[in-house]
């Protein structure tokens, strides 16, 4: 669950030259581990859950927000049950048989006597429809627009999805709170429910907002994320706007990026690998040598990472071992590189993700003095300062 949150929140530079506006941000939820935003309300279950002492939790929920539950419920040994009525098809292809309370064959009356019964009579939470449910929603929600606002100040206007009004409504407090506290503005939230979406947007739209988001961002977009940029779309071009701080959530958008795990120079050579970690380093990169050290005690002992997009390196990570367990941690990251044609879209944070989870949380890193962008996003992902090293000059 570590994985979860924490999305990219890319600077849209491309698509800023393209339409004339001076700042767009879009948050890419599909970078969550089930590709969608609802895996953070399914890690909130899943956290409360534990709080509670239950291994079993009655919950209720659409497509989306039912595979997220699955996927993270499975990791943590957690069973979720799920009440199927009739006419719900959809859960029967994506649950399995120990999931379902089954409720097609019965009326509304007999469905809610059978859920009571099934309540009573089992060691299980029940969070359908009720006060605690919709909190934890609500704190998800929350979540997203704090990573923005972390970020960004003076945000004009918000676009998303949001097909029950708990979103919009979690927004506009977390703003109001800011204007009065931080005195920051008041952004306009446009939301809007996902069907009506596609009743407001011509396929003339439609096809260009899929165009910008997929030939100038390199994004992988669903039909949901391309109606609300349309959304965004449209209005920039009616109400010719330029000047602003836009953001745009995106629930399923991810980058393209494919993350790999080299385990030998069978798949790639040494010396390409030495090639990528000394051009995406640029000015912070060692000498070639003290790279290759690195490299071949990753390939031994450590990991080595490779960010693909289309089959093209676009970053490397290396990690080599420290050979200690407790002394200092086991692991630790020698080296990130990133394309500096593809830096923005979040693939410094989709390789240390990774990296943290393969080195189980023990791992540690080296980082240059005046690097600020750096340390910048290795505390968001959890690292903290503790030291600075010092190296005896044996030159001297």
């Amino acid at each position: 669950m570590n994985n979860i949150g924490k999305t990219p929140l890319l600077r849209a530079r491309n698509i800023e030259r393209r339409l004339g506006v001076s700042k767009i941000y879009i948050k890419l939820e599909g970078n969550n581990p089930s590709k969608s935003i609802y895996d953070r309300y399914a890690k909130n279950v899943i956290n409360y859950l534990k709080t509670s002492d239950n291994f079993k939790v009655l919950i209720d929920g659409n497509k989306n927000i039912l595979k997220s539950l699955l996927s993270i419920a499975q990791e943590q040994n957690i069973q979720i049950i799920v009440p199927v009525y009739k006419n719900q098809r959809f859960k029967k292809q994506i649950l399995k048989a120990d999931n379902i309370l089954d409720l097609v064959s019965l009326t509304k009356n007999q469905a809610n006597q059978k859920i009571n019964e099934y309540i009573a009579g089992n060691d299980v939470l029940n969070l359908l429809d009720n006060d605690v449910s919709h909190e934890l929603y609500d704190l998800a929600q929350l979540e997203v627009i704090k990573e923005i606002t972390d970020r960004v100040t003076d945000i004009q206007e918000v676009y998303l999805i949001d097909d029950d009004k708990i979103r919009v409504k979690a927004y506009t407090r977390h703003f109001l709170q800011r204007q009065i506290v931080e005195k920051t503005l008041m952004p306009k939230i446009f939301s809007t429910k996902a069907n009506e979406l596609k009743k407001d947007i011509d396929n003339e739209l439609f096809d260009e907002a899929y165009d910008l988001l997929r030939k100038e961002e390199f994004l992988k977009v669903k039909k949901g994320d391309i109606y609300v940029f349309s959304k965004f779309l449209k209005s920039i071009k009616e109400e010719k706007k330029q000047n602003g701080v836009y953001v745009v959530i995106l629930d399923t958008a991810r980058t393209y990026t494919n993350i790999k795990q080299i385990t030998d120079y069978q798949d790639i050579q040494k010396v390409e690998l030495i090639k990528y970690v000394d051009n995406y380093l640029g000015r912070y990169s060692d000498p070639i040598w003290e790279v290759e050290d690195a490299i071949d005690n990753a390939i031994e002992k450590g990991f080595i990472l490779l960010a693909k997009k289309e089959e093209e390196v676009e970053g490397i990570l290396v990690v080599v071992n420290t050979g200690f367990d407790n002394f200092i941690p086991t692991y630790h990251l020698a080296y990130i590189g990133i394309n500096p044609l593809t830096k923005g879209r979040g693939l410094g944070s989709e390789l240390i993700k990774s990296a943290i989870n393969l080195a189980n949380g023990k791992i540690s890193l080296h980082v240059d003095l005046d690097n600020r962008n750096a340390k910048k996003l290795y505390r968001k992902l959890g690292f903290r300062h503790v030291y600075d090293r010092m190296i005896y000059n044996i030159d001297n």
